[in-house]
């Protein structure tokens, strides 16, 4: 008995992985050792033997909880998930790191319904169809996300970068958008969102708006002047209380002289617990060493890079 024990202990000593953690070996689709069989059950940690592209036949979506997906366990420049959406529908306490999603035929990456405790951390969200990261109630029984933390991403090259609508206590931290149209993002009917350290540059359209009767803070963030938008300044920071009166405290971000943000802050003190934020000058240069999935490939590069050459993908829908 004593033997077999021993014999036991020596198999799980050599086993190459925990039984709770599933290793992608394949940049298939679907199948034995792809991303998508990794996220069939809850209870995972998702890691990378291999590095490419994974290319979705169909949306990719995850409703269970406890994943943590971490892209930074890939080989070379990582892991980009590509072609369609990749979902958390009303997912719990997920956290994915160091992946790219990118030119996907909708948004690239959404977060809908009622999800809680959901962190993306350095990675790349681009080339959407739609959108490049949504994060929204569910349209049909308006069940709204919650506890949701974004940091030290690249949202980019898609003209409307990051809808918001109908979701709570959320953090958008140290985060570069460029090269957009507009939505940088848009917070509609968002509750106790905190704004803070982020670049927004290169829109045409518009840089960030918040609506709908939106409540939180816009602390130390940068909002230049875009140069591809040269003549209004007024598009760098709107909020529009035409759909409902917004609660914001703004403080400490940069924009352009003819525009200072903290001036259109509807309140004079923090909504809810203000979390610790750092001095806005010199933020950009700071940024570009930090954010997006790392590290960074050719195309995540040029656009950290603020190279003009790349361009934002045409938005299937109309903006709202």
């Amino acid at each position: 008995m004593k033997a077999l024990i021993a014999v036991l202990l020596c198999i799980v000593s050599l086993s190459p992985a925990s039984a709770d953690t599933y290793v992608v070996t394949t940049l298939a689709d679907s199948g034995p050792g792809s991303l998508r069989e990794a996220l069939a059950k809850s209870g995972r940690t998702v890691t990378f033997r291999i590095a490419g592209v994974i290319r979705l036949r169909s949306m990719l979506e995850f409703t269970g909880r406890d994943l943590t997906i971490d892209g930074a366990s890939a080989p070379g420049t990582g892991i980009t998930v590509r072609d369609k959406t990749f979902s958390l529908n009303g997912a719990k306490d997920v956290t994915i790191r160091h992946l790219r999603f990118r030119h996907a035929n909708n948004d690239a990456f959404r977060i809908v319904g009622d999800c809680r405790q959901i962190l993306l951390e350095n990675c790349s969200f681009t080339h959407g169809g739609d959108g490049a990261l949504d994060i929204t109630h569910d349209y049909k029984s308006l069940k709204r996300p919650g506890d949701v933390v974004v940091r030290r991403c690249l949202i980019a090259a898609t003209d409307k970068a990051m809808l918001v609508v109908g979701a709570d206590r959320l953090i958008l931290e140290r985060n570069l958008f460029t090269n957009t149209g507009q939505r940088n993002p848009q917070l509609h009917d968002a509750k106790e969102f905190n704004l803070l350290n982020n670049v927004i540059r290169n829109f045409t359209v518009y840089g960030l708006r918040v609506r709908a009767a939106s409540s939180g803070n816009a602390v130390g963030n940068v909002i230049p002047l875009s140069p591809l938008l040269p003549k209004r300044p007024d598009r760098t920071f709107l909020i529009d209380p035409t759909s409902g009166e917004c609660s914001v405290y703004t403080s400490g971000n940069i924009g352009p002289s003819q525009h200072d943000p903290n001036k259109f802050g509807t309140q004079r003190s923090p909504v809810g617990l203000l979390p610790n934020t750092t001095d806005a000058a010199g933020l950009e240069a700071i940024l570009e060493t930090e954010v997006g999935a790392r590290p960074l490939d050719a195309i995540d590069s040029a656009l950290v890079a603020n190279d003009p050459r790349i361009k934002f993908r045409p938005s299937m829908t109309k903006d709202k």
